[in-house]
Parts: C-alpha cells; structure tokens; sequence
C-alpha cells in the first residue's frame, strides 16, 4: 500500500500526537478494517483484493496524509488525527470507499480511541482502537464506534469466561436458568458463571441435535439454542 510500517506508525504518531496537543487540538487514534474480506477474496481471488487493499491505502493517504497512516497486516489499518471534524471526515471517507474498486468494494469499520489526560502509550491505544472496531465486526455497513472503558471490561470479562470455563465445569460454578414465561419451551435459557468469582452472564450457548450443548459456538441450521440476554453480543 506504500504506508508506513507499524513500527515507523508508532514514531510517527507519538509526534504527530504531541503537535496536534500543542495546536490545542484533541488527537484520536483509529483502527480500521474492511468488512467480509475473506469472502471478497474468496471470491474474485487475491490479485482482486490486493488491488483493492491498494486502493483503499492510497484513499486513506489521501484523506489524512501518508505519514499519518499505517498498513498494519492484511485488510487493518491504523490512523492518527485530530478529533476536530473528524464526522464529517469519516463520512466522505466512507462514501469515497463505497465508489472504491468500481464500486466493488467493502464496508469499512473504525474504531475510534479519543486521548485523554491519561498517559497511554501509543500501542495501547492502538488496541483499545481495535477493541472498539471489534465491537461492531458485525455490521455489514461503513460505520465507526467510539471506545469507552465498558467495551474494555467486556473483552475482559470475555478472557476471564474462556480460560475458567473447564474449572467452572469442574467445580460447578455454571448454572442454568429460565425466565417464567420460556418455562413452557426446555430449548429456552441462560447460564451464568454462579459461584465466586462471579462474572455474570457469559457468552452464548447452543443445543445440539443430539443434546449436548457447548459454549461460544458458532450458528448453525441443524442446531437449537438457548436464547440468551448475553453481556457480550
């Protein structure tokens, strides 16, 4: 794409940063991907979506400037900016993006890391940014979201389910539950981590056809599930 690397990014921002603080602006940090890459590329071949990944850099250099952006790996990409106007700037760029490729392109994610007073180094930053754009992989359509410390705790919370769910199972913490009004469908329900250390409500558990369930899976057609109110989805 001709961006910097992460490593130059990293220089290049904490510069950057100081100058726009000195200007009396407020720097963010932003990171960005392109939704559904794997299937665009799947689908018209690599030679298609590196053309693409080219065009979408140079887009990107166009709108900030070069030294202020980063080819971080594959389809993601890292910015720094000033806060000011900043909507309206992600506007044209998604707009600009959409028209990418002949208009064969991708919706493009960002998530956005406003600078505090607090001392956060720029590799933090950079993945709290990720943090926020991770929270809308989801959306099929160009959009930003901003980090706040809850999304932080949920991926937390997220690590914490995951590396105690075999001790959880062992020692029993994991109980289920039904609100009155599933109580009449058995294939309705929710599990909480119940014990200490409590954690709440966790990710989202599937029935298999032939009863067995499992935790953080993925859909499927031949599958029931549990309807859940999940802190993570």
């Amino acid at each position: 794409t001709g961006l910097p690397s992460m490593t130059y990014f990293f220089e290049l921002a904490g510069e950057g940063i100081d100058a726009i603080r000195r200007g009396g602006g407020r720097p963010v940090l932003m990171y960005m991907n392109l939704g559904n890459m794997k299937y665009f590329n799947h689908k018209y071949g690599f030679t298609e979506g590196d053309a693409l990944l080219k065009e979408f850099g140079a887009l990107l250099a166009h709108t900030f400037s070069n030294e202020n952006c980063c080819h971080i790996a594959q389809d993601h990409f890292a910015v720094f900016t000033a806060e000011a106007g900043l909507g309206e700037t992600l506007a044209q760029l998604f707009r600009a993006s959409a028209a990418l490729h002949g208009g064969n392109s991708l919706p493009v994610r960002v998530g956005i890391y406003p600078f505090t007073n607090e001392d956060v180094p720029i590799s933090m930053a950079c993945d709290r940014a990720k943090i926020a754009c991770d929270a809308i992989k989801k959306s099929y359509s160009s959009e930003y979201s901003v980090y706040q410390n809850a999304l932080r705790d949920n991926v937390k919370r997220r690590q914490y389910i995951q590396a105690s769910i075999d001790k959880a199972i062992a020692e029993n913490w994991i109980r289920s539950s039904k609100s009155v009004q599933d109580l009449q469908n058995p294939a309705v329900g929710q599990i909480s981590f119940s014990s200490k250390p409590r954690k709440g409500v966790c990710g989202q558990v599937k029935q298999r056809s032939n009863g067995s369930s499992s935790v953080f899976s993925s859909s499927s057609r031949s599958t029931s599930y549990f309807r859940m109110n999940s802190i993570f989805d």
